[in-house]
């Protein structure tokens, strides 16, 4: 029969391997809450959904530590979130093709077909 402390004396490093892990892991949760504007732990939008729709004005510092992050709004960002502000674009009297053409439809047939065959073979 064991005694107590010989077994602890084996599980020691264990322990403190594991107590170690856990601390470091609930330490980079709280660098990542404090450093991350698409991590959000409450309800509503993540800071990086709120975007700045002025022309000019920088966007806001979100977060309360800053690791190159650069706050900049992209080019085509507020036209693919408002769409274009000035109205719909209109084709100069151009028609638009929605069919797609024949070499198309091979392709996507053929890659389907492959795909669907070497599933078959896995089996």
């Amino acid at each position: 029969m064991q005694h107590g402390g010989a077994f602890l004396k084996r599980a020691l490093p264990m322990i403190i391997i594991c107590g170690i892990g856990f601390t470091l892991e609930v330490l980079a949760w709280i660098r990542i809450a404090a450093t991350r504007d698409d991590v959000w732990y409450t309800k509503g939008a993540a800071n990086c959904e709120v975007v700045e729709t002025r022309k000019g004005y920088p966007p806001p510092i979100r977060k309360f530590k800053v690791y190159n992050q650069k706050y900049e709004t992209p080019a085509g960002l507020l036209e693919a979130l408002q769409g274009d502000t000035l109205g719909p674009s209109y084709n100069a009297g151009k028609p638009s093709s929605s069919r797609p053409n024949a070499s198309d439809i091979a392709v996507h047939t053929a890659v389907t077909a492959g795909a669907v065959g070497l599933a078959m073979v896995m089996l």
